[in-house]
């Protein structure tokens, strides 16, 4: 799957995308893990980029602190929808044609010192061609980036008592 550059910009500030929003509570993780979680998740987002759909796909995983967001994206670089503004910056130019990629983003305060993380797992082309091994990965890096926001939450509750 390919886009024009200028194309991809125009679809995502007019929100000419496929959106959902899928809820989660920390038990949910904690009972069946993150990867059963996920699933949803994935066959979404795998369903919808399969009819050449730009997606966004969520997650958000209330944790009795806040919750934590998890998206599923198909971009053209490693920012999320939101920084849309700064897309045309790495590129030559509007009519640049290029691949499209899926982005894993994660946003929690807990995380890290921004609250972000957002990794580019592959292409698109490459997902849908063994969709088994992108579930593998996201439910991995997934779990890792869970853990780090549950240990700030253990360790501040050790902290608190």
């Amino acid at each position: 799957m390919e886009i024009e550059v200028g194309n991809f910009i125009t679809a995502i500030e007019n929100e000419d995308y496929h959106k959902e929003t899928i809820t989660a509570r920390a038990s949910d993780v904690d009972s069946m893990g993150v990867a059963d979680v996920m699933v949803p998740v994935i066959d979404k987002f795998e369903n919808s980029i399969k009819d050449n759909k730009l997606t966004q796909i969520e997650l958000v995983i209330d944790y009795a602190d806040g919750p934590v967001f998890v998206r599923l994206e198909s971009g053209i670089i490693n920012l999320p929808y939101s920084n849309i503004d700064k897309v045309d910056n790495f590129f030559n130019g509007l009519e640049e044609k290029v691949p499209v990629v899926v982005n894993l983003i994660v946003e929690s305060p807990k995380l890290n010192a921004s609250g972000f993380r957002i990794d580019t797992l592959g292409s698109v082309d490459e997902f849908l061609a063994n969709p088994e091994n992108y579930e593998v990965k996201i439910a991995g890096n997934i779990a890792e980036k869970i853990a780090v926001i549950e240990s700030v939450e253990i360790s501040e509750e050790d902290t608190n008592n």
